[in-house]
Parts: structure tokens; C-alpha cells; sequence
């Protein structure tokens, strides 16, 4: 065979080569894009998060008393049976989002779930979530949240979990008189690990 027959065979080999190739990446291409799709949707998935129940309105922490914040479920579902439906790896968390005070508030806040009428706040008890403050709150942007994950599943095993459940803000201390703090909204959130 000649040089030139020789160069023709080695081109067609090669086109015909490339050609099963891109048929194989052809077949492939669609089951890559779902594996990846289905890839980017999971990490999607496991970085998002929903709002089971949340305040309507913010409220002000003025004085020595307690404040108490009702939940309103976010579906037609209670949280009660949305807790019952969450997957094992879900986290659940209380928010207070919003905190802003005109001035240094000089006071910290304890935070309970569901606090029973009439019980006395303590650290003790089973309702009882965490404590926060105001530090660097005159901008508004401060939140906080507490991983209430454990807390919930106690609730709800004792059936002490409410279908609107009540957040009691409980001041130590007083904040200073011009302090004015608030805030803007709380809520429970549950989130993927």
C-alpha cells in the first residue's frame, strides 16, 4: 500500500475512532448533567432551610418584666407535625433576628420555649433554651440562634409542644431607660446538617 493509502486508512481510523467517542460521550453527556444536577440540587437542599413557625411582629424589651412572643405556624401544618415529619438530620433552631437597641442595654435576656402558665422562669427547667444580649445591637443586623433540636424532641415526648408555641423573653437586670431594645422577629427554623 502506498504512503498515501496508508495516510488515508490512519484518518478514516481516526475519524472513525472520534466518532465512537463522541456517540459514547453523546450517550453519556445526559446521565452526567442528571448526576450532577441531582448533585447540585442535594447540596441545594442540605444548604436550605424552612421556617416552621414565626412571630407576626417584633417586640419591645422595656423594663423588668417578661415578654412573651406567640409563634404562628408558616404552613397549615403545626409544628408539632412538622417536627413529626422532619428527617433524623435535620437540625431545629429558635432565631431572634433583628436586635437593636439606641444605646448599651446593660441587661441580658434568658429565652424559654413553651414555658408553662404560671411557672416561675429557671435554668432548670426543661423549657429553658439560652440566654442572649444586645452587645453591638445599635445596627439592627444582630441575630441570634440557639440549636432548640433537643429541646423540641423533649416537648413533643412529653407532649408539651404547642401548636402556636410561645417564646418568653425574660430580662436580668434592667436595661438602661434610653436603651430601648427590641426585636424584629423570632422564629423556628430547621435546618440540614
Amino acid at each position: 500500500m502506498s504512503q498515501f493509502g496508508l495516510t488515508v486508512m490512519a484518518t478514516l481510523l481516526r475519524a472513525l475512532v472520534m466518532t465512537q467517542f463522541f456517540k459514547t460521550l453523546e450517550a453519556a453527556v445526559p446521565a452526567l448533567l442528571i448526576v450532577a444536577a441531582a448533585s447540585m440540587m442535594s447540596q441545594a437542599v442540605a444548604a436550605d432551610s424552612m421556617t416552621i413557625a414565626e412571630s407576626r411582629e417584633g417586640a419591645a424589651l422595656i423594663g423588668d418584666r417578661p415578654v412573651s412572643v406567640t409563634l404562628a405556624p408558616t404552613s397549615p401544618v403545626s409544628p408539632g407535625g412538622l417536627l413529626r415529619a422532619l428527617p433524623p438530620d435535620e437540625r431545629l433552631y429558635l432565631t431572634i433576628e433583628k436586635l437593636h437597641a439606641e444605646g448599651p442595654v446593660e441587661a441580658t435576656y434568658e429565652v424559654y420555649l413553651d414555658l408553662p402558665a404560671g411557672a416561675a422562669p429557671n435554668r432548670s427547667s426543661p423549657n429553658y433554651v439560652g440566654d442572649f444580649n444586645f452587645f453591638d445591637a445599635e445596627s439592627g443586623r444582630r441575630n441570634v440562634s440557639f440549636n432548640i433540636t433537643k429541646l423540641m424532641m423533649t416537648l413533643r415526648s412529653t407532649a408539651a409542644l404547642s401548636d402556636s408555641p410561645k417564646v418568653t423573653i425574660v430580662p436580668n437586670g434592667q436595661a438602661a431607660p434610653d436603651a430601648q431594645p427590641n426585636i424584629g422577629r423570632v422564629a423556628i427554623v430547621a435546618a440540614s446538617r
